[in-house]
């Protein structure tokens, strides 16, 4: 099994490569935005101390993006549709109580925040 120090690595990487990267061609950039949001979903509850939660900053982190330039811009963008897109989706969990947890937890914690960041952009 991979730990939870190695995915979180892999999340940080793979959105690295996506912020330096930002003009990579469409289906490259649509495959890592799919693994960051799976990485996202499935990690949602595992904590390395108490009550912190490594992978619920994925707004800020995106944020980053999203204060750039237009193409990271975008990137960002595609990040957030990708991770509400996946949240909403219960395809890849063990278990439909599971993925209602972790879609309520969301719901309650991140929502609202991408969307007042979306509205923002406009």
């Amino acid at each position: 099994p991979v730990s939870m120090a190695e995915r979180l690595e892999t999340r940080n990487y793979l959105m690295s490569y996506l912020f330096q990267r930002s003009k990579e061609t469409p289906y490259v950039m649509e495959a890592i935005v799919k693994v960051i949001a799976k990485l996202t979903k499935i990690c949602w509850f595992y904590s390395v101390q108490d009550d912190e939660y490594l992978f619920r900053d994925i707004v800020e982190e995106v944020t980053k993006f999203l204060h750039s330039s237009v193409e990271q811009g975008v990137v960002g963008v595609h990040i957030l549709g990708a991770l509400v897109e996946d949240m909403n989706s219960s395809e890849t969990l063990r278990s439909l109580t599971w993925h209602r947890k972790i879609a309520a937890s969301f719901r309650d914690t991140q929502l609202l925040s991408i969307f007042q960041l979306s509205i923002s952009l406009l």
